[in-house]
């Protein structure tokens, strides 16, 4: 079962209440957001609220093994709480944000050594530097099958850890206080290295004037069991708006661009025998909060755009292109 994500206004949420009445509860989601209307700076103000946690003897949590945390707010003793009591050795699957919740990563850190799949997101990408909190969590098992992380900063290091890995996302948010950091060749070389096994790739890629030579040379030679490959092509939004947030923006990604990513792709691909799908996108979803979205949301929705490219099943085509013509949130 899983828990509503939102509860009527003024209403409280009580776990206690929820553990007792579904004693095998084996998936919890949590999710608090910011009433709308309300200021973005300073404490955020909530909808609903959950009452501290407090188990007594016949009311313990139940065998969790799916968990999402999304503005749960928590107090030093619920967080020891939560440590000391939690069944972490069945906990499979763990997704926290895209809203805080701060100091649940490093209160359990140590804690969980079973965790298949591991997925952590924040709003428009305000974070800068590394996290020493969620590099210390992730290097601290070495289980993971699947691990997303978009919004934040992650080394490579403690991706290249999880050698299991069979789907990875990493994405770096757009905005206009700086130039969002990607991965450059030796990453992507170090983690077909680091992770043989992966199947589904999803990573950042920058094109100006044309497709970066060296990124798809690194794609190309290795990943000899990828399925999917996924690229978030970048607007240069950094760029076109630190002098004026309301600059119009060109177009990074069309029929022609996509075409060209797909002739040198797979002129260079050795190997076709299990690659079923790429995809390029521009546009973004994880902006900080809808109802407050920055002055260039307007202009990255017009040239958002999806393209997918695939091997073609007619011997010498090469590949097939389609225009997805969706929405941002659909990627």
């Amino acid at each position: 079962m899983k828990m509503a994500k939102l509860l009527p206004r003024g209403k409280c949420l009580d776990l206690p209440k929820w553990f007792k009445t579904f004693p095998n509860l084996a998936s919890l989601s949590i999710e608090l957001t910011r009433d709308h209307g309300r200021p973005t700076e300073g404490e955020p103000w909530y909808i609903a609220r959950i009452e501290p946690l407090e188990l007594g003897e016949k009311v313990t949590f139940p065998p969790l093994e799916n968990l999402s945390l999304s503005g749960y707010r928590l107090s030093e003793v619920e967080l020891l709480f939560w440590k000391e009591n939690f069944p972490w050795s069945g906990l499979k699957s763990l997704s926290m944000g895209p809203i805080p919740t701060p100091g649940f990563l490093t209160a359990i850190t140590g804690c969980v050594k079973n965790l298949s799949f591991f997925t952590i997101s924040a709003y428009n990408g305000s974070v800068d530097g590394q996290l020493p909190e969620l590099v210390a969590f992730i290097m601290s098992f070495a289980t993971l099958e699947s691990l997303t992380v978009k919004g934040l900063p992650l080394s490579m290091g403690a991706v290249g850890y999880h050698s299991n890995l069979q789907r990875l996302i990493l994405h770096s948010v757009e905005n206009d206080k700086k130039e969002r950091k990607i991965l450059d060749a030796d990453d992507i070389m170090y983690l077909d290295e680091q992770c043989p096994k992966l199947q589904f790739l999803e990573i950042d890629i920058r094109r100006k004037d044309e497709w970066p030579e060296e990124i798809i040379d690194a794609l190309t030679e290795g990943f000899d069991n990828l399925r999917q490959l996924r690229l978030h092509v970048g607007l240069e939004i950094y760029e076109k708006t630190r002098a004026n947030p309301r600059a119009k923006l060109e177009p990074t990604l069309n029929l022609v661009s996509a075409h060209e990513f797909g002739q040198t792709f797979f002129r260079q691909r050795k190997s076709l025998t299990k690659l079923e799908l790429i995809a390029l996108k521009t546009g973004e979803k994880l902006r900080h909060y809808p109802e407050v979205a920055p002055d260039y949301t307007h202009e990255e929705n017009r040239v958002s755009r999806m393209f997918h490219i695939w091997p073609s099943q007619c011997l010498n085509s090469g590949f097939e292109i389609k225009d997805m013509d969706v929405e941002v949130d659909d990627f």
